[in-house]
Order: structure tokens, then sequence, then C-alpha cells
């Protein structure tokens, strides 16, 4: 499984010459209904957070992580695996000075969280996996199994639009698949042993 950003772009203002702009990228992946995360880039407390200035902006692609789903780890009975996406963006300023820099508070210009669900095991290599979403912030009722959209492939991913902002604009990327895959087949490496 892969998750990458495409096609960031910002929809604020530019800010005047003596000022610069830099955003922060937060991103937090856990399993549902646990307090484990399987990756989490944030700048407080842990100082990771991908850090772009305002001139990076359209950023192309952001790749966020890379891991491995194992079905028979899914709840006694599950159809589904279920993962929570977390996402926040700030945005710094830094006015420079005559003598000291003054630096305004940070200012927080995208947050939402997305909760997935994939079942693999009714993939093939054929049609792929099921994938299923809904942003938390519509969902009244977490037990509504009627608010959940089934994500479209793309271009040999599954894609989401942001949800709307006037501040940014992007798509997150998703491609899961069975292992070994196409690469490890055509570089000779034994998934038994990998």
């Amino acid at each position: 499984m892969k998750l990458w950003l495409e096609n960031v772009d910002l929809q604020i203002a530019a800010p005047p010459p003596n000022i610069q702009e830099f955003y922060d990228i937060e991103f937090s992946l856990s399993v549902r209904g646990t307090g484990i995360f399987l990756h989490q880039r944030k700048q407080n407390p842990c100082e990771n957070a991908l850090r772009f200035e305002r001139k990076a902006f359209p950023l192309r692609k952001v790749h966020l992580h890379t891991g491995f789903l194992d079905t028979k780890l899914r709840p006694g009975g599950a159809k589904f695996s279920r993962f929570l996406l977390a996402f926040r963006i700030a945005q710094h300023r830094v006015q420079d000075g005559f003598l000291f820099d003054q630096e305004y508070p940070e200012r927080t210009i995208y947050s939402e969280s997305m909760e997935v669900r994939v079942d693999l095991a009714s993939g093939d290599r054929v049609a792929g996996p099921t994938i299923q979403y809904r942003w938390l912030s519509e969902t009244t009722n977490l037990e509504d199994e009627q608010g959940w959209q089934l994500a479209n492939a793309t271009k040999g991913s599954f894609r989401f639009q942001f949800r709307q902002a006037n501040t940014l604009t992007g798509e997150l990327c998703i491609q899961a698949g069975p292992w070994p895959d196409a690469t490890t087949e055509s570089m000779g490496i034994d998934a038994a042993q990998a």
C-alpha cells in the first residue's frame, strides 16, 4: 500500500515581499479503533512535519507512507481492514526585521480526517481491492453503513479530492494490491523471504 498527495496548491494570496512563508504538512495513519500509529508526521512534538516554502507550490507529488496490509490481522470475521488518516496543513510567516525577524503565530489552513476501509481479500490481480471512505467531518453517525462512498480507481490508484476549502486544493492517492507485486516479480525477489 502506498499513500501520497498530488497537485497540492495554495489558494491564498501571496504575502508582501518582506514576509517569508512556509507550510507544514502533518499526517497520521492509524488502525481504526486502536491507539496505534502506523505512521505519524507532526511538528509538535515530533518536529518531523513535511515542510515546504511557498515558492515550492504547487506540489506535484508528496510521498506519505508505504506499508503492508495483512488481511489475517482483521478483527474476527470482519470483512474490512479500517484505517484513520488525519491531515493538517499549517502556514508559518516570518517578517524580515531590521534587527530581529518577527514570527507570526501559525495558522491552520486545512485540517481533515478520513476513515478508509479496505477489502483486499475479495480483490484479485485484475479487479484489485475494494476501498470505501468517508470524511469524518461529514459523518454524524459512526455506526451508519450508508455513509460510506466507494472509491474508484483511475490511473492505477484510488484518488480522493481534498474536501472543499478556500485555502487549498489537492488529491490524496492510495495504491493497494497483492504481494508480491509486479515490481517484486520483475526483480526476481522471493516474497516468502522478503
